[in-house]
């Protein structure tokens, strides 16, 4: 067995690399440093102080291969059995489990983290965490609390990257990983239309060009709407169409410079991603482009909802900036400062909102002010947008919710709607 001499092996070198290429916005780079450092102290020993002579981790495995045979076969037992009992036991895939911690212990042992995935550290420092009485008055209880500790280190930092930049480290891992690695609901997700991956708008080759000032009485006033409209007017007034058309531009065009409001987890994006900044810079963009071709304002993508919420903020302040003559000739009615309404109307839920956390305004523009590492999580345990990005999300039904995959396209059917007549050129937009 490898001893701390030994050079590092192929699957524990790549570790922070993995971590590094998950992170595709930089949003966390600490968190592949972070990982680095932990593999080189594990190597050489000096990762646990305080226990006297720190143990190598290639020794400590070798040293306590019985502990390790014995808490695994514990954790099999006991945890299927207690999984069970919560969920039942035709909703359980008990073969899937039971080979993932044999895998996962397997792999251990030869020192061959190549293939290791984030639920192969989490059984690993499951199974010695519960079976802690077992091994904790042995004669290794510092080669098992060595390995312990590694793997709960490296649970962390796994959690920290999945919470952070919405991905994992699992896609990571080698080809020739013991088990295959399954294509996760992300990545799944990711195969959808990305406005992000798409040509810019903002400042593009056709801006300021495709944007017009359309005749917004003739596409928003009575009579454009199937429904009946009551004598308050159209739920999307001429009026109220110009100034969410005025804002969504203007905002679009120095979004760089305000710091838009933003959930704590997005604002990283926003601060350390030019790509992603740029993305979300558009999502303004196309509601603007959206009202001047007479559709409604409808979100296509959880960016341009959080861009739309931000929009409708400001359009109550909006007249102070207008062209007086074009807005003052627009026919008036009731529903032309029904704000509440067009946003309900609008938006097809508030999911977004649930990232927001408690006391938390949605404006940081200093340098520091969302400082976080693996011991600081971005989102407080408990909070609904640390549910709603974990487990919770499926049960809520809430879908695209991290900053990560906020220009995914709701329909793709209206990936294209925004696109219209440039008035530089009178060509419809490609």
């Amino acid at each position: 067995m490898q001893a701390s001499s030994s050079p590092l092996p192929k699957g524990l070198q790549l570790l922070p690399e993995r971590f590094s290429r998950a992170d595709n916005h930089n949003v966390a780079p600490d968190l592949a440093k972070g990982v680095g450092v932990l593999v080189k102290s594990a190597w050489d020993g000096s990762m646990i102080t305080g226990l006297g002579d720190g143990i190598p981790l290639a020794e400590a495995i070798q040293r306590c291969s019985a502990e390790l045979d014995a808490a695994a076969m514990a954790y099999l037992a006991t945890m299927m059995a207690e999984i069970e009992a919560v969920v039942g036991a035709g909703n359980f895939k008990s073969e899937v489990f039971s080979k993932d911690v044999i895998t996962a212990f397997t792999s251990l042992k030869k020192v061959d983290f190549g293939g290791m995935r984030t639920a192969h550290w989490d059984n690993i420092q499951g199974a010695l965490s519960k079976n802690e009485d077992s091994w904790r008055s042995g004669p290794h209880k510092i080669e098992v609390f060595t390995i312990q500790q590694f793997c709960l280190r490296m649970v962390q930092f796994a959690e920290s990257l999945r919470q952070r930049t919405g991905q994992c480290i699992d896609v990571e891992a080698e080809v020739s990983a013991p088990v295959s690695v399954p294509a996760t609901a992300a990545a799944a997700a990711r195969k959808q239309l990305n406005y992000e991956s798409s040509t810019r708008i903002v400042f593009g080759p056709r801006w300021p060009g495709c944007i017009i000032e359309p005749d917004w009485a003739k596409l928003y006033g009575k009579g454009n709407e199937d429904e009946d409209e009551d004598e308050d007017g159209p739920w999307l007034t001429p009026r109220m169409a110009m100034k969410i058309h005025h804002i969504a531009v203007a905002d679009a065009e120095s979004l760089i410079d305000i710091h838009p409001r933003l959930p704590k987890i997005a604002r990283p994006f926003f601060k350390q991603s030019k790509a992603w900044r740029l993305a979300f810079r558009d999502c303004y963009a196309r509601i603007g482009m959206r009202m001047q071709k007479g559709l409604p304002p409808t979100p296509n993508c959880t960016g341009e909802e959080m861009a739309f919420h931000n929009i409708m903020d400001r359009v109550p302040d909006a007249e102070d900036s207008l062209n007086d003559e074009v807005y003052n000739a627009l026919p008036k009615y009731p529903n032309d400062d029904n704000y509440f309404d067009v946003t309900d109307l609008a938006i097809e839920d508030e999911d977004i909102l649930m990232m927001f956390e408690d006391d938390d305004n949605g404006y940081d523009s200093s340098d520091d002010g969302d400082v976080t590492n693996v011991d600081n999580p971005i989102l407080g345990p408990g909070s609904m947008a640390s549910f709603a990005l974990g487990s919770g999300g499926d049960m809520l039904r809430v879908a695209n919710m991290h900053p990560q995959d906020w220009f995914l396209a709701f329909r793709e059917k209206r990936f294209h709607d925004h696109e219209g007549i440039d008035m530089d050129s009178m060509q419809t937009m490609k």
